[in-house]
């Protein structure tokens, strides 16, 4: 995955973008469509959005979840991976 993306880090699997990133690649190489790769890169953003938005709703102090804590689930540089992730899909 490393090489695919062309990405400086190693790949552990602790974060949640390292999963969706192999099955993407996985995808491709199945010869699954652009559109359609696309589509689940799009929801999973969305989804990503609304994990970081959800506090500020249920918290009590209407604070959004610390940055610390949201880098523990989608992972640190996570913008920069899934621009890589699109480039290769594209």
């Amino acid at each position: 995955m490393k090489n695919k993306l062309h990405l400086e880090a190693e790949t552990n699997f602790d974060i949640l973008f390292d999963y969706l990133a192999l099955l993407m690649i996985f995808l491709k190489e199945s010869g699954n469509s652009r559109s359609e790769l696309n589509s689940y890169i799009t929801d999973f953003e969305n989804s990503v959005n609304i994990l970081y938005k959800s506090t500020e709703e249920i918290a009590h102090n209407k604070e959004p979840l610390p940055y610390s804590v949201y880098n523990l689930i989608i992972g640190e540089r996570f913008k920069l991976k899934l621009n890589k992730l699109k480039e290769y899909i594209n």
